[in-house]
């Protein structure tokens, strides 16, 4: 039975039973006869608040008069009761059944959905779909927080290219990483795996330039013996075959058009005169287009292929046979084009940005996880310079440390459209890698332990949260208070999350998980500060104790 299922059930015979309490008890409520009730009072047998249990929420009832009428309700008593599915009745003709929000600041209560019952039985197909949107509501209330989050730091990532998120261990920054990549790719979460427009890597101290960019490595020849070959790296790989594969660059676009091309048979036409022609023959080569025009004396002519590159690649933005003659000027050393080459060269340069149009421009992100534990600079190396957002595209194109093993000399560019994406926790030194240099071309976003109390939410049974919460913040008091400690060791609730495998000791948590971390925290201060004070904070003790 789902949830849905299962609550449709409580109310319904929630609503019998208040009825029976009005109708045969004069209003008054009934220990015993609740008891052979188990949905409505379950295992613990309370008269005042049920124990029923449904996707990790808890329900509990009362029952008011008000006025002269009788009013009814089962209240959600976790999220501070702001959650309310209430049972007015107030005579036999006049019940109603609410699903209402109560507003604490307001101190009043506005109803989402209502079910006019009047004196007929409750209908289950209304109640299943006043306990839909109920749920549908209590699952935005887990995300609201979150997701705010989630859109306020995707903002930011689109506006600078590349950011880190550091902070405190156990915040959840890969967590979070993972689902502002989604949320710019225009994905799910659970999709990141199968997208082209995401990859994932951790660095650690032997991670390297030619993990990252490329390197030689061993491969087995054709009679297995061994050979040094050149492979591409993590990012490089990403970037050339996926990103850059949907990027505007000359080459990925001619070769798209060449493709489609039928040598001899696509027809092309000028814009001004209408004269038909087609391509005969590409010789990169020798850098020429053979066109074959029919309606010309000597129907053989040629373009250069560099030059209609040039074209592509300018910033400028040719819309007109003038300006690629004014172009062709100026860029061939004065050369005069003849009379029909810039006709021809503004037809092609047109059939190539209909291929960019086609492409996939959604954003591609790069997530390096623990960023800090690899040495940055000797990782990126050149591309420090192309990471840069002020030098994406062509702009920004290095030779990398490899390129006399390339079999041509193109460059290595970062699209505009490639997002990289790190996380570190602050009291990682395992390796003090950030020069001010690569510093500049990162935006650094703290993540609080406090900013990522949302996760107990979500995560732990509702009964646990209040307690986990003010454990939590009891013992980060404690540590930021302790001399030689500050912010960036104090502990994140994705510790406290452990509680659910646990059974929910925590004892146990602070014996097998918390306990070593601190004593690690403290290594060199013993004497001056002692364990047991943060064993007293995290119990909660009268003098740690947190509102």
């Amino acid at each position: 039975m789902d949830r849905v299922e299962e609550l449709t059930l409580v109310l319904t015979e929630f609503i019998r039973y208040s009825d029976w309490c009005v109708q045969n008890n004069g209003g008054n409520y009934d220990e015993n006869q609740a008891l052979k009730n188990t949905y409505i009072i379950g295992e613990k047998k309370r008269s005042d608040l049920s124990d029923i249990e449904i996707d990790g929420t808890k329900f509990g009832w009362n029952y008011n008069k008000i006025g002269n009428g009788k009013k009814i309700w089962t209240a959600g008593y976790v999220d501070d009761g702001n959650y309310n599915l209430v049972y007015n009745r107030y005579d036999e003709t006049n019940r109603k059944l609410l699903f209402q929000i109560f507003n604490s600041e307001k101190h009043d209560s506005e109803t989402i959905k209502e079910i006019k019952l009047g004196s007929r039985s409750p209908n289950s197909t209304e109640i299943r779909k006043l306990v839909t949107t109920y749920w549908e509501y209590k699952d935005a209330k887990k995300q609201i927080v979150n997701d705010s989050l989630v859109e306020v730091l995707t903002q930011k990532l689109r506006k600078s290219k590349n950011i880190i998120l550091h902070g405190a261990p156990g915040t959840g920054k890969s967590y979070l990483a993972n689902e502002v990549a989604a949320n710019l790719i225009g994905i799910d979460s659970d999709e990141l795996p199968y997208s082209d427009h995401f990859k994932f890597v951790q660095f650690h101290p032997s991670y390297d330039y030619t993990d990252f960019v490329e390197g030689l490595r061993p491969t087995k020849g054709s009679r297995d013996d061994v050979k040094f070959s050149l492979v591409d790296g993590t990012f490089k790989k990403f970037i050339n075959e996926q990103a850059r594969r949907n990027t505007p660059n000359f080459k990925n676009q001619f070769a798209s058009f060449q493709q489609d091309l039928q040598l001899d048979e696509t027809r092309f036409e000028t814009q001004i005169r209408h004269s038909e022609f087609y391509i005969s023959e590409i010789r990169p080569q020798d850098d020429l287009i053979i066109l074959n025009i029919p309606q010309n004396k000597e129907p053989k002519a040629r373009l250069k292929l560099s030059y209609l590159r040039h074209l592509y690649e300018s910033p400028k933005t040719f819309s007109s046979v003038k300006e690629i003659k004014d172009d062709f000027l100026a860029s061939r050393n004065r050369q005069k084009a003849s009379a029909w080459e810039p006709s021809y060269y503004l037809v092609l340069l047109k059939e190539l940005e209909k291929y960019q149009k086609q492409l996939d421009q959604r954003p591609y992100v790069f997530v390096i996880d623990e960023i800090n534990r690899g040495e940055i600079s000797k990782i990126f190396g050149e591309l420090f310079y192309s990471i840069d957002p002020s030098y994406r595209g062509m702009r920004g194109a290095v030779k990398t440390q490899y390129q006399n093993l390339h079999d041509d000399d193109e460059k290595f560019f970062i699209p505009e459209n490639v997002y990289i994406l790190g996380t570190m926790n602050d009291i990682d030194r395992s390796v003090d890698t950030f020069d001010f240099a690569m510093r500049r071309r990162f935006r650094f976003i703290e993540i609080k332990a406090d900013d990522r109390l949302s996760m107990l939410d979500e995560e732990l049974d509702p009964e646990y949260v209040v307690e986990a919460k003010k454990r939590l913040q009891a013992l980060n008091q404690m540590i930021v208070s302790t001399p030689g400690l500050n912010e960036n060791y104090q502990i994140g609730p994705s510790y406290f999350i452990n509680l659910k495998h646990l059974d929910y000791d925590f004892d146990t948590l602070w014996d097998d998980f918390l306990e070593p971390l601190i004593k690690e925290y403290l290594r060199g201060n013993f004497g001056q500060v002692d364990i047991a004070d943060f064993h007293h904070a995290y119990d909660l003790d009268d003098d740690y104790d947190v509102d």
